[in-house]
Order: C-alpha cells, then sequence, then structure tokens
C-alpha cells in the first residue's frame, strides 16, 4: 500500500513539473525574444498608409432618349438632362502597430465664378465664391486599422447633389452683374463672360500623437455648370504612404547584459525541469517493467523481439539470475538474444547448441510462471 501510494505521489510530482515548466518556459522565452530584438534593433521604422474612395451617379430626368438610369459613367452628361447626382465618399487608413488614433472629416460643395478672360495675366480670376458644408465629424479609436465603417457615423458618406440651385446662383450673378454694367454705364471690351464651376471636396486628417503624425488627404470632383456638356474631373490626391522611425530607449549594457543572462539561465532550468517532468511521466511506475523497458531500448540491436511466448521445451534450460549474464554470453559467443514481454513478464533466452540460457523478470510477485509447451519449432539466428 505504501509503495502505491509512493507511485501516486511520483506520478502527481511529474504532471506538476510537466505543467509548471512548460508554462514557464513559454513565457520566459517569448520574454527573452521579445528583449533581445529590442535590444538589438535600437531603432526601427512603421509605416502608415492611405486611400481615399469615390464613386458617382447621375441620374438623367425622364426622357424618351435614354432608358437607363443612373447613366454609364464611361459618358458625358448633359445638364440640361440631369436631375441629381449621387456621391460615394470614404477611407481606409493603416498601421503595422496599433494606436490612438484620430481622425477629423470634412465634406464641402463649393460653388466658383471664374472671369474667362481678363486684358492682364490674370487668367480666369475668382469672382463668387459660396460653400456649403455637407458633413463634419472628428473622433478617436485604438486601432491599427480605420476605414469608412471604423468611426461612429461612418469615416465617409452618400450625399445627393443637385446642380439647379447652383446653376440657377451663377445665372443670377450673370444677370447682376450685367445689370450692374448697365447702371454704370461701364463698356468691358473683349467681354468673353463667366464660368461656373462646382467642387465637392472630402478632406480626411488623422493624428496620432504617439508618432508625432499628422497627415491630410484631400480628395474630390470638379464639374463644369457653365456647359451643357460635363464630365467629373477628380481633384486632390487619393493615396498616401508614408514610414515613421521609431525610437527604442536602449537599457545601459551592464543591465542588458544581466538581464539576458538571467532570463537564458530561468529559461535553461525551465527546459530542465521540463525534462524531468516528461522523462517521469513516461516511466512506468512498476520498476521491474521499467527497467526492462530500459532494457529493451537501450539493447535493441543484440534483442530479437517475439510476437509469442518463446518454446525452448526442446533445450535444456539453464536459468541465469540477471539479464547481465545473457548480455556477456551473447557478446561472447555473438549470439543475439530472443525476447518476449507482455504487461505481466518478460522473457529472455539464448540458444547455443540444444542449451537456452533463461532469463525471466516477473512484474509482480503474485504472478505464476508460464509453463513451456511441447512444441517442435526451429530457430533462426
Amino acid at each position: 500500500m505504501t509503495k502505491k501510494i509512493a507511485n501516486v505521489f511520483k506520478t502527481a510530482v511529474g504532471y506538476w513539473r510537466f505543467a509548471t515548466s512548460t508554462v514557464l518556459i513559454f513565457v520566459v522565452f517569448i520574454l527573452l525574444l521579445v528583449y533581445v530584438i529590442a535590444l538589438m534593433r535600437g531603432e526601427t521604422n512603421t509605416e502608415v498608409s492611405g486611400r481615399a474612395r469615390l464613386d458617382f451617379r447621375v441620374f438623367y430626368l425622364e426622357n424618351d432618349i435614354f432608358d437607363e438610369n443612373p447613366i454609364p459613367q464611361n459618358l458625358h452628361f448633359l445638364m440640361s438632362f440631369t436631375d441629381y447626382i449621387e456621391v460615394d465618399a470614404g477611407f481606409s487608413a493603416w498601421f503595422d502597430d496599433e494606436f490612438q488614433i484620430y481622425y477629423e472629416y470634412t465634406a464641402t460643395e463649393h460653388l466658383v465664378i471664374r472671369y474667362m478672360a481678363t486684358g492682364d495675366a490674370n487668367m480666369n480670376p475668382v469672382v463668387f465664391e459660396d460653400k456649403r458644408e455637407l458633413s463634419n465629424l472628428s473622433g478617436s479609436t485604438h486601432a491599427r486599422y480605420i476605414n469608412s465603417a471604423g468611426a461612429s457615423n461612418g469615416l465617409g458618406g452618400s450625399y445627393t447633389i443637385n446642380p439647379r440651385p447652383h446653376i440657377d446662383t451663377y445665372l443670377h450673378f450673370v444677370h447682376e452683374q450685367s445689370q450692374q454694367m448697365h447702371a454704370e454705364n461701364l463698356i468691358a471690351r473683349g467681354v468673353r463672360g463667366f464660368s461656373a464651376e462646382l467642387f465637392l471636396d472630402f478632406t480626411f486628417t488623422i493624428t496620432v500623437p504617439e508618432l508625432d503624425f499628422r497627415q491630410t488627404l484631400s480628395h474630390g470632383y470638379r464639374l463644369s455648370l457653365s456647359t451643357e456638356v460635363y464630365s467629373f474631373i477628380i481633384t486632390g490626391h487619393p493615396t498616401f504612404i508614408e514610414t515613421i522611425p521609431l525610437t527604442v530607449i536602449n537599457l545601459p549594457f551592464t543591465m542588458s547584459f544581466f538581464m539576458v543572462v538571467f532570463l537564458v539561465a530561468i529559461f535553461t532550468l525551465s527546459v530542465y525541469c521540463f525534462y524531468l517532468g516528461v522523462k517521469q511521466l513516461r516511466a512506468d511506475t512498476n520498476e521491474r517493467k521499467q527497467k526492462t523497458l530500459d532494457i529493451l531500448k537501450k539493447y535493441a540491436n543484440e534483442i530479437i523481439i517475439r510476437d509469442i511466448p518463446l518454446n525452448l521445451i526442446k533445450y535444456e534450460i539453464y536459468k541465469v539470475n540477471a539479464f547481465e549474464e545473457l548480455l556477456k554470453l551473447a557478446i561472447n559467443l555473438n549470439k543475439h538474444i530472443m525476447c518476449h514481454h507482455n504487461d505481466k513478464q518478460a522473457e529472455f533466452a539464448v540458444i547455443v547448441e540444444g542449451y537456452a540460457y533463461y532469463f525471466i523478470t516477473k512484474y509482480t510477485e503474485s504472478d505464476k510462471e508460464e509453463v513451456f509447451e511441447k512444441k517442435e519449432e526451429t530457430f533462426s539466428f
């Protein structure tokens, strides 16, 4: 009973060594790896990139010419047919690691009226502006990736643009300007008139104080309102890529050296405890059986394993008291050792000219020796 309790205790100790050493090896390995990498690199970089996305759809009034609505984007468009325009704006940014990202987003529509030509060198000067804000959003998030769905209310949006009110403003401006010149009795030579444009501007700004990083990206469309045929001209730059240096603070050499030595020592000790735990778990609690397994492993080249019990009835049997005696005999006579083992016992024998030198080990005291049956069998060596 005492021996059984001792075996149970040994097994429990093996499991404890295995579990604790496995966890410790993993933790120390990660710490050592991170520390050595940080110690060696001194300075590294992180990369950030961003991209704005735009799309539009032009819808015509009911007519007998165009059946498809919205109108295909490969065409130019007719202002007299245009009912309204839908514009989609979005933005995405990627970092190599997670940071606290602050973002701002504004969307505006901007009517600009230009004088088409002047007598001086200032060509097509702006003479009137009307700007209206469509969206204004700001916030922050802790992430390595931010996109149109990554901010509250969406970092971007969809907008319905009606060109007609802007055209009416333009026509009213031209009419008022003409009336004013007539009232003041002024005549401009070479008058070519005025032009109107509508700018749809979408501005995205992201700031990362930890990296001392700030980037603004503006993207949008320009549409001519004073011509019958118009198209969407892209303005701004849709992408950016930037590499930001990161400075890593190095510890003094003495502290770094002792830290590495300490971590290596802990790691080595953990590996040794892991080895002891695995060895103890794999070891059989039965000492006799474990000794047999050690013999089979150590002398695998000198032992022939048989699947059936040894049939030595035709030989004159000489029992030996230890496996080592059989081993010396086999080595001196250049003979192989035969073995059969199961859950109860292990048999070893060396055949020499009609004699069987025989060793048997019982795993438990209560097991009785098996009686050899009379069988004819030829042994090959």
